[in-house]
């Protein structure tokens, strides 16, 4: 793909919302908005690489997780050794389970289902927490998952954009419920609640 400017720029916007949010919530109190346009913006890029190949006979399921690895692995464990030597130092011993548990469900790329276990994501232990970012990266690694099977299975580009329309509504309704019934919490970490942000990025590739 062409490297495009309007894509980093919204990147960089994400960001700037997301930094800003932590420094202080009282300064941009929906400032996590980041991470959502961090997720459309997924949706469209891993899409519009998929969708290419397909068209092109180039595609290889193998061959696109083998990329994902590749890409995302190697610099992800160093950052968790990284964490790991660096907390050994500064945790009391009974901080020390909690993050070995946290360190393990990241590595495999599940870690947003752990900490939807746990506290809510603004409460105090949460922000304290030196791993809690990954979540973000297992939801998309988890979505990765399936996304390149639905669009090899559904071959007629109008059946897919109508598919993947229903899917977006049926999770938006989902999630949408779980939060109104005092879910807010684990919603916050779920892939099928996050899954139509991801979906509005597809469907951005799709349409004309």
């Amino acid at each position: 793909m062409e490297f495009r400017n309007d894509i980093q720029g919204l990147r960089a916007i994400a960001v700037l919302l997301v930094f800003t949010f932590h420094l202080s919530p009282q300064i941009l109190p929906g400032g996590f908005i980041g991470v959502d346009i961090f997720f459309v913006i997924s949706g469209y890029l891993i899409s519009s690489i998929v969708l290419h190949k397909i068209d092109n006979n180039k595609f290889s399921l193998l061959d696109f997780y083998y990329g994902r690895i590749k890409r995302i692995v190697p610099a992800y464990l160093v950052l968790l050794i990284a964490l790991a030597a660096i907390s050994a130092f500064i945790f009391v011993p009974s901080d020390i389970a909690g993050l070995r548990k946290g360190l393990f469900w990241s590595a495999i790329f599940n870690s947003n289902n752990y900490f939807a276990t746990l506290d809510n994501y603004f409460g105090a232990s949460s922000n304290e927490n030196p791993i809690l970012h990954t979540w973000t990266l297992a939801v998309e690694m988890q979505f990765y998952l399936f996304l390149p099977i639905l669009l090899l299975f559904i071959k007629n580009k109008k059946i897919l954009i109508l598919t993947l329309t229903i899917i977006t509504l049926i999770f938006l309704g989902y999630g949408t419920f779980e939060v109104l019934s005092n879910n807010k919490g684990s919603m916050y970490y779920s892939l099928l609640a996050r899954s139509p942000e991801f979906f509005i990025g597809v469907l951005a590739t799709l349409l004309p």
